[in-house]
């Protein structure tokens, strides 16, 4: 709704202030009236407004700006107005699947304040990597913060304790709690259908191109989840952020007798040109046929992200018994 005052000298002074009812601004507003109503947002708190009419007993309107946070989100049954890059979204968090009703507000980390603002969002959900973003965030409405990792790097822990943060800032307590048990379960039932597996060692990776991989060592989601398993993780060496590092293909060589989980990422699996494919045929591991392929799992995403990963690996471990 809109409402005017007279500050100054008799000058009029248009507050807009977003109304659950009507619409969001006047058919007229224009790019640069909006960007003034936001630099004037502080004024305009000070001037009273009509109450909402009582018809709410709606959900909040979230907006999520991470895709962890996003599938958390969706996971606790919770369906967010907007999200970044939500075809991203599609290809490599998977599940839960993005309700088709979510808006896409752009770029990761540099989402569309304006479009934000349009959506008429109640709340914004960040992750600490955003918070350079919340004094303009604020302008358009609440701002909460959750991070899916501790100091140690993504776990289940640090998993486990967002989403009960998550779900006590949308009223879902009892979802939470069911979706934290959902986890456990699949985390057991893989661990016990993988036993046979605990005397051999992984080595987790995603291909960046036909020459290089990413390699996933302590830090990482994968290698939580592949410890959790009972499983062993065969790359000790040091690595960069989220237990992340990017090394040539060749450096797999090191691991003969390893076996090898290619997680697909960006649409990216085993290479399938004939150069990338020369090189990948001469590895041991490939040639003593110790290497799964599995599905897009997000690395960053929380408990939904772990019970998928538990999930296909041990699927496709279990599939590989029955083709030996």
């Amino acid at each position: 709704m809109r409402r005017s005052t007279t500050v100054g000298r008799g000058l009029p002074l248009i507050c807009a202030k977003r109304h659950r009812d009507g619409p969001l601004a006047h058919p007229g507003t224009t790019r640069r009236t909006f960007l003034t109503g936001i630099a004037t947002l502080a004024v305009c708190r000070g001037v009273k407004a009509e109450e909402p009419r009582q018809e709410e007993s709606r959900s909040e309107r979230i907006a999520v700006l991470d895709w962890g946070l996003a599938a958390t989100v969706v996971a606790l049954g919770f369906v967010p107005v907007g999200v970044p890059a939500v075809a991203y979204y599609a290809r490599n968090v998977v599940a839960p699947a993005m309700p088709k009703s979510v808006v896409d507000v752009g770029l990761l980390f540099t989402p569309n304040y304006e479009l934000l603002y349009e959506l008429r969002a109640d709340r914004i959900l960040i992750t600490p990597e955003l918070e350079v973003a919340r004094p303009q965030l604020e302008r358009i409405c609440a701002v909460s913060s959750f991070s899916l990792r501790d100091r140690n790097g993504a776990s289940l822990e640090a998993a486990m304790s967002a989403t009960e943060n998550i779900s006590a800032e949308l009223k879902r307590r009892e979802q939470g709690q069911a979706l934290i048990a959902a986890t456990l379960g699949s985390l057991s039932q893989a661990q016990e259908r993988l036993a046979k597996y605990t005397a051999r060692s992984f080595v987790l990776t995603s291909f960046v191109d036909d020459r290089h991989v990413a390699i996933f060592a302590k830090g990482s989601l994968y290698d939580d989840v592949l410890g959790r398993l009972g499983l062993t993780n065969g790359w000790k060496a040091s690595s960069g952020f989220a237990g992340r590092a990017i090394v040539g293909i060749e450096r797999l060589a090191d691991f003969p007798d390893s076996d090898v989980v290619v997680i697909s990422a960006a649409g990216r699996g085993i290479p399938k040109s004939m150069e990338g494919q020369r090189f990948w045929r001469a590895l041991p591991f490939v040639e003593k046929r110790r290497v799964t392929e599995i599905a897009a799992v997000y690395e960053q995403g929380g408990l939904p992200s772990i019970n998928r990963f538990a999930t296909l690996l041990a699927a496709a471990l279990g599939k590989d018994d029955l083709d030996d």
